[in-house]
């Protein structure tokens, strides 16, 4: 943690930074802190990479952040942020000048609740539409649009798992957070339909799906935005909005990593934020676009090496962010079983409809 009597000699930043994946990653970290280390030669940031594997370790990371007492940032995604909110571990961060107009809007209110704001978003990740070929797919607004646009017998792959098909809910009006059992009726026999549509293929495994756009079997698949980059360099693709509604837009969930500050650095708050809002500025955002990372700043440079990025950003707009949903692992876990019982016939819609709570 920060400490104020230090404060006039250095400015110490233990960081658990958990983004790193890969060494890519890691030499752009390394380059961002030299850089700010250069401009505020005041600054003694110290890098805890507390476990190396973040996803096989969640909890142990949630007791290490209860249970440290210098840790004074913490990276992780949005939910996890949110989850340490409400038990109260962070600090808010509005009310320092922050121009939040920088930011996607939708990542800003990702890290916000009520007119609390409890973090700086960083970069954001949710599902999108691929497509590989030459030629830029025209304009389709609805899912039937796309459905019926079908060159050369291309087929639409997705994945069957809630978390790759749930932005479909928002054609029908429906959502993680509106339970309306007409709307889902609709939404369920929806999939029943696609599941047999011959322009439509769907798999249990994201891996099937991949698989299939590697060997060049198909164009299309849905997929999150984080594989832009590894897609594009392994076999060129492009990107753009889900097919929607004939009146509503498709809703991916906006998921993303945050930067957060412990509360019991609160003192040092203004202090912390110079090198937080450093971390989020656009200049620093764009950096980590090669691996992988799309910024939540929506000032990033992109349209010069990365216009496809530029697209993903827009496409924020219509998306839901996943702090937005109550017990979201739950809620999700609920309805992909729900979906896999539909789909598989081990349960009708009306059974179906009659499990949601």
């Amino acid at each position: 943690m920060l400490r104020k009597s230090l404060l006039l000699a250095f400015l110490v930043i233990p960081l658990f930074w958990l983004l790193a994946e890969g060494q890519q990653e890691a030499n752009i970290e390394a380059k961002t802190y030299t850089l700010y280390s250069d401009l505020s030669p005041e600054a003694n940031i110290v890098l805890q990479n507390v476990i190396d594997n973040f996803h096989t370790h969640r909890q142990d990371i949630i007791i290490t952040i209860i249970d440290s007492s210098e840790a004074d940032i913490l990276i992780t995604s949005f939910e996890k942020g949110k989850d340490l909110f409400d038990q109260g571990i962070l600090t808010t961060v509005e009310g320092y000048g922050i121009d939040q107009n920088s930011y996607l809007a939708n990542a800003w209110k990702a890290l916000s609740k009520g007119d609390k704001v409890f973090g700086l978003p960083l970069f954001v990740d949710f599902n999108t539409l691929y497509y590989r070929g030459p030629n830029d797919l025209p304009k389709l607004n609805t899912i039937d649009d796309f459905i019926h646009y079908n060159p050369q017998g291309q087929k639409l792959l997705l994945n069957k798992n809630f978390d790759y098909i749930q932005w479909s809910m928002g054609i029908f009006g429906a959502s993680v957070i509106d339970k309306n059992r007409d709307k889902l009726e609709s939404w369920f026999t929806w999939l029943k339909d696609m599941n047999q549509s011959s322009n439509i293929e769907i798999h249990s495994t994201q891996a099937n799906v991949v698989n299939k756009v590697v060997q060049g079997q198909r164009v299309y698949f849905v997929d999150r935005t984080e594989h832009f980059i590894d897609y594009n360099q392994r076999f060129k693709v492009k990107v753009t909005s889900l097919p929607s509604g004939t009146e509503n837009a498709a809703k991916p969930l906006l998921y993303g990593q945050g930067l957060y500050i412990n509360n019991k650095t609160i003192e040092d708050t203004k202090n912390i934020l110079i090198f937080g809002q450093y971390l989020s500025a656009p200049e620093q955002e764009a950096l980590f676009i090669p691996a992988s990372k799309i910024p939540a700043n929506a000032l990033a440079d992109t349209t010069k090496d990365y216009p496809q990025v530029r697209i993903l950003q827009l496409q924020t707009d219509s998306t839901l962010p996943i702090t937005e949903v109550k017990n979201a692992s739950n809620e999700m876990k609920g309805m992909n079983d729900l979906v896999d019982r539909i789909l598989s016939d081990d349960i009708t819609i009306k059974e179906a409809l009659q499990l949601i709570r």
